[in-house]
């Protein structure tokens, strides 16, 4: 999910007054993990603080604060904007009410065949969030990718790229039955392979 950068007001060099900001789309998510507080990290081998959820979260403050997530902030350079126009972050979910903070710099691929390219924001270790497109994305976490490959490992399968119907066993297969219907297994093969997790041979990806 994306989020924005808040402060109340006063810009503490010290980051008291800072935190994040939640989109109401994503609030029943958040609701369905059964959050009352949410374990933030900061980067991929940063800190973790601990974000209280206030009562108000739910209905019109939907932003979680702490002093840490200032010192990011101000750390990363991102602790004064214009009004009305807050940094966006990608915030991923690590799984239960852990979540990973990361600066918006996307990596960006060639598709599995080289036909087009996409951009991606984390990594298989941590989730990522593909965007491809003229606006579309998806949300793959790090859950989801222990998962792939641990039915994967060491097996050679068909990469199932078709948008329409993806060959049964193969990874696209997969990733619509258990990750999400949108056809993704061009763009997850090519993240597979440039970060060493297998390799491809024709129409085929061979898992180490």
């Amino acid at each position: 999910m994306i989020v924005t950068t808040w402060n109340n007001g006063e810009f503490c060099n010290d980051g008291n007054g800072y935190g994040i900001r939640f989109s109401k789309v994503n609030l029943p998510f958040l609701k369905q993990l059964g959050c009352t507080k949410l374990l933030l990290q900061f980067g991929e081998n940063g800190e973790e603080v601990e974000c209280k959820i206030n009562a108000t979260f739910w209905t019109t403050c939907p932003e979680v604060r702490s002093k840490m997530i200032g010192q990011y902030l101000i750390k990363n350079n991102m602790d004064k904007w214009k009004k009305g126009e807050p940094f966006k972050l990608p915030l991923l979910h690590l799984g239960g009410n852990r979540f990973i903070l990361l600066e918006n710099t996307a990596k960006e691929l060639e598709t599995w065949a080289g036909r087009s390219v996409f951009s991606y924001l984390g990594n298989v270790a941590t989730g990522v969030r593909l965007s491809f497109g003229k606006s579309s994305a998806v949300e793959i976490t790090k859950n989801q990718f222990d998962q792939l490959l641990k039915v994967f490992r060491s097996k050679r399968i068909n990469i199932g790229s078709s948008r329409d119907t993806a060959e049964k066993g193969s990874l696209g297969d997969w990733l619509q039955e258990n990750v999400t219907p949108t056809a993704t297994a061009s763009y997850v093969g090519a993240i597979l392979l440039y970060e060493g997790y297998a390799k491809k041979e024709g129409s085929e990806i061979i898992f180490y």
